[in-house]
Formats: C-alpha cells, sequence, structure tokens
C-alpha cells in the first residue's frame, strides 16, 4: 500500500495541531507536545499595563492564552478572533491596543445551524459586529458567523468556488494546452475505465485533492499503477471519505437552488473529490508565487501582495521571499489581469469583504519584454498569515491590522506591499524553511540519509537557532517541531520536506539575503542532505562557486 498515504490525511499541517494536543498555558501562550511555538512575551500583570488576560477555551481547557493591552475596552471597535495560531500571538497583542478581541471558540468542524446561531447571539450580546479567522481551518466559520452577524461575507457558492480546485479551473478558459479532468473514484469504481481517460501524452501527471490545501492530497504520478494505489488508498479510508464529504455537505446544504444548478453545470455533477492535470515541472523555468488580495462589500478588488517560493532542486522548500526576484516589475500589470480572470469569476458568485490567497506557476517572468506563462495552483479563502511577516519585515505593512480594517469597517488599505515594490521602497525579506526528509541515490534508489526516527535535535542545531534572534542575525524565529520531536516515517518521506523551523531576515537585496541563507544553512544543519542542491540562479545570487 501507499506508503506516504497518511502524510495526506494530515490534512492541514499544524493548522489543526493545536486542537488536537493537550495544552498548556505558559508565559502568556499556550504550547503542545509537537509543536513548540513558545512566545516569548512578559506574563506579570503589573508590567504588561492595562487590559486583562484574553483565553480562548475549548471543552474547559485554555487553548491560548495572551494580554490585553488597550485602554479601557468601550473606547476600541470590538472584534471577534476565531483561534490564532500561537506565533502570532505578540502581534496580535500588541493589536489589543487600538482593538477589542473577543475570543471565539467554536467547535473545530461544526457548521450546523445552531451553532452558529448560537454564537452569534452570545457576540451580539458582547458587542461584536464581526469575526476573524486567519486559518484555513477557520475560514468558513469566519463566514458564517460574518453573515450570521449581518455582514458581508463570502457567498456559499463563491466559498466553494475557492475552495474546490477543479470549480477554479472549470469557471474561468485556462491557458492553452494546459490539460485537467475530474477524478471521482466515490463514482467510477473500476481504477482502469477512470485512468484510460488520461491523454497518453499527459504522463506523468499530478493527481490532486480539490478541497484540501497547504500541499495536502497533491501527487505526482508517474505511471498508472501509481495513480491506482492513490485512488485505491482514497476508498479504503473511510474516516477521510467521511470528513470531506462532510465539509463538502456543510457548504452545499447552504446553497440556492439557483447556485446549486450554476455548482451543477460547472462540475457536471457533484464537485469531484480529486482532479488530474498537466505536471509542472520545476527545473524547467517555472516558478511558483504566492497572491495576497482583498475584496471590499462593492466587489473591488485590491491586489495586496506577492511572494515568490524557492525550491531546491529535488523539490525540497528553500525559502518564502519577499518582494520576488523571478518576476520582472514590468510584468506585474500581465500579472494582474491573471489573476483578476479567477478573481473575477469568485467576485461574481459573492466573493466579499475577505483575503484571499491564490498559488500559481509562471515560465518566462523574469524577463520584460517577454510574453509570460500563467497557471494556476490554487486558490484559498483567506490570507496567508504567515506572510505577515514577509510583509512586515520588507515594507514595514501589518497583514493582520489590514484584515481587521477590511471586516471591521470595509476600509481597504491606501498602501499595500505590492504598491511599495512598484514604487521601489522596500527590504527584501527572506522566511527560510529549515527542512529535512530522508536522502535517497538517484541510480539505485536505496535510501543513504535516513532520519527516520532521529529527534529534531539530531537534526538541526537548536542552540543555535534559538539564539539567532538575540545575535541579530534573524528578526524572527519560529519553531514548528521541538528538539525532542521524533520524526516519523511520513516525516522522513515527505516530498517536499518536514519543517523543523522558519526563520526570517532581510537585507537591502536579493543578494544580500541569499548570501545570509547560504551561510546559515551551513551552520545550522547537523545531518547531510545532498539532495539539497540550489537551484541556479540562487547559487548566482549567493556567489556560490
Amino acid at each position: 500500500m501507499f506508503s506516504r498515504w497518511s502524510f495526506f490525511f494530515q490534512f492541514l499541517g499544524d493548522d489543526r495541531q493545536a486542537s488536537r494536543a493537550e495544552q498548556v498555558v505558559k508565559h502568556g501562550c499556550s504550547m503542545e507536545h509537537d509543536i513548540d511555538n513558545t512566545c516569548k512575551v512578559e506574563s506579570n500583570d503589573e508590567k504588561l499595563g492595562l487590559g486583562k488576560r484574553l483565553e480562548w477555551k475549548m471543552d474547559g481547557k485554555v487553548m491560548f492564552s495572551m494580554q490585553d493591552l488597550g485602554v479601557e475596552s468601550k473606547a476600541r471597535p470590538r472584534l471577534g478572533l476565531l483561534p490564532p495560531q500561537l506565533y502570532m500571538l505578540p502581534e496580535l497583542q500588541e493589536l489589543t491596543r487600538n482593538y477589542s478581541l473577543v475570543p471565539v471558540c467554536i467547535q473545530e468542524g461544526d457548521w450546523s445551524e445552531d451553532s452558529i446561531k448560537s454564537w452569534a447571539e452570545k457576540l451580539r450580546k458582547e458587542g461584536v459586529t464581526a469575526v476573524v479567522g486567519f486559518a484555513q481551518k477557520d475560514a468558513w466559520h469566519h463566514c458564517l458567523l460574518n453573515r450570521a452577524l449581518g455582514s458581508d461575507s463570502i457567498s456559499p457558492l463563491a466559498y466553494l468556488m475557492s475552495m474546490n480546485k477543479f470549480m477554479q479551473r472549470a469557471s474561468v478558459d485556462l491557458t492553452p494546452g494546459f490539460w485537467f479532468m475530474s477524478v471521482n473514484p466515490d463514482v467510477e469504481k473500476d481504477n482502469s475505465t477512470l485512468i484510460s481517460k488520461v491523454p497518453t501524452e499527459q504522463w506523468p501527471c499530478m493527481l490532486k485533492n480539490t478541497s484540501l490545501s497547504l500541499g495536502a492530497g497533491v501527487f505526482k504520478c508517474e505511471d498508472e499503477q501509481r495513480m491506482a494505489e492513490i485512488l485505491d488508498a482514497y476508498r479504503e479510508n473511510e474516516a477521510l471519505r467521511t470528513s470531506i464529504a462532510n465539509t463538502t455537505l456543510a457548504i452545499t446544504s447552504r446553497l440556492s437552488e439557483a447556485e446549486r444548478a450554476l455548482s451543477a453545470e460547472m462540475c457536471g455533477g457533484p464537485p469531484p473529490p480529486f482532479l488530474a492535470e498537466h505536471l509542472i515541472d520545476m527545473n524547467a523555468g517555472w516558478v511558483e508565487y504566492c497572491y495576497e488580495g482583498l475584496v471590499d462589500s462593492s466587489g473591488t478588488l485590491v491586489h495586496y501582495g506577492l511572494t515568490e517560493e524557492v525550491y531546491f532542486e529535488d523539490h525540497t522548500g528553500l525559502a518564502y521571499i519577499t518582494p520576488p526576484m523571478n518576476l520582472h516589475p514590468k510584468q506585474i500589470p500581465k500579472t494582474k489581469q491573471f489573476l483578476e480572470k479567477f478573481m473575477g469569476k469568485l467576485i461574481e458568485a459573492g466573493y466579499r469583504r475577505q483575503f484571499c490567497n491564490v498559488e500559481f506557476w509562471v515560465s518566462g517572468g523574469k524577463e520584460e519584454d517577454r510574453e509570460p506563462k500563467m497557471v494556476l495552483c490554487e486558490i484559498n479563502p483567506r490570507c496567508a498569515h504567515t506572510f505577515h511577516y514577509g510583509y512586515k519585515f520588507s515594507v514595514g505593512s501589518n497583514l493582520y491590522r489590514d484584515n481587521f480594517e477590511l471586516v471591521l469597517h470595509d476600509t481597504l488599505p491606501s498602501a499595500t506591499p505590492l504598491s511599495e515594490w512598484e514604487s521601489g521602497g522596500f527590504r527584501v525579506c527572506c522566511e527560510m524553511l529549515i527542512n529535512v526528509k530522508n536522502q535517497v541515490d538517484p541510480t539505485t534508489g536505496h535510501v543513504i540519509v535516513d532520519i527516520s526516527g532521529k529527534k529534531a535535535n539530531e537534526c538541526v542545531d537548536y542552540g543555535l537557532l534559538d539564539s539567532l534572534q538575540s545575535q541579530g542575525r534573524a528578526q524572527l524565529v519560529r519553531r514548528i517541531k521541538a528538539p525532542s520531536y521524533v520524526l516519523t516515517k511520513d516525516d522522513a518521506n515527505a516530498g517536499p520536506g518536514t519543517t523543523l523551523a522558519q526563520v526570517w531576515f532581510s537585507g537591502p537585496t536579493h543578494e544580500a539575503v541569499a548570501k545570509m541563507e547560504v551561510k546559515l544553512r551551513q551552520q545550522l544543519y547537523k545531518i547531510s542532505q545532498p539532495g539539497a542542491v540550489y537551484p541556479k540562479f540562487w547559487s548566482e545570487l549567493a556567489a556560490i562557486s
């Protein structure tokens, strides 16, 4: 059976860890057993000043806790906040000087009408008129609660489209020659019939679950056997199928008759759980970008930010770079047109008063006079909260505040990271990914570096990692795995690698941050990762001989 299948079932990465693990309150934030994101904030109320302790509780247990630093609460607009990520708390705590935050701890996965109605009533009594959720797991609650409170938000049809990769592609005319098709193993039980629909020239191809995000459920299928293994494993996992079905039902049950008809027309029936599509070869010059946009209640789209994803040649994640280095500024208008094509369809369907995150591929974007090719990867109905720091350390913007203002007051930002980049006022921020995975001999297929069963601190120097901020070598360090975390077989075999930590630092140029990244990576790693060969352009930036 497919050995990495359970990695697929870790639906939303560390977004889901907080609700699965035993939580302990410490230093104003919480920790759990395999994510060590201790927020170093003072916990003495006298030193913190005005305000009170804010706590997010689930089943009587404190999940998250932070200090409210604001003045008397009536002087600040009140905003409901779904459980944030641990590393976000110091930034959110600072925002309590201007916003009165009310913890919202609705049960994850409970989208029932009774639950939404009950929470809306509680929030109204607290004087709350709007709610924000930053994580993927909170995106539907964000929409439902805001609509229940009488605020504009994403319609059920627009939300379904923004969560389903097949519908995103079916709604527009894609790049010429870019093939894709729906794959529904729930309906089509015979693999040979289903797989025979893949054109011969499209092997190898990609097989993607249409509703998962953050890289989960995405597979490269070298041949028919590989695709059959994945589809069989999916059919055999009743828990996964039920979870996906329940999530889809929570959306489709709220569609109007007209929306239901549009959805069926777009999908040729119910939304399929998978799609197969053309394989993008990263080593053939394609570069992946993450786009942030926001839409107000009138349907106006504002282009907020762009971040470039950088990978090693073995497809292990290397870093996120803000602003991009392989997209010429003269190509920005064409990039906006491409994104408006997809977002325009979502806006027509009712996408309102929320950020959006779009991942897409570009080939030929570095030359100013070339017509680039652009291909969609996926759309997510939220902002990408980790990019707050890339934008902040690059141009000084505040993604969390801008999200608050959009939801509370329907206010669009007067300046954005993208507009600052276009005007030339920026530093370059690197979000360095500390990833590890098994290393395989490309000739024999044998594992030559096995990290399975090793502790995280046997792979990476956590002593150095923890000292980077105090040394002034990093502006932020976020632990994803604790030093004592034991890497599993699934961790070891993850295609993009398993992330142990993220490190943010900035410099005046792309060359400067590339040199900083290479030097730091050499010092941090205790184990060899010979497959992690730098892409040519990164080696040239860092002047690696």
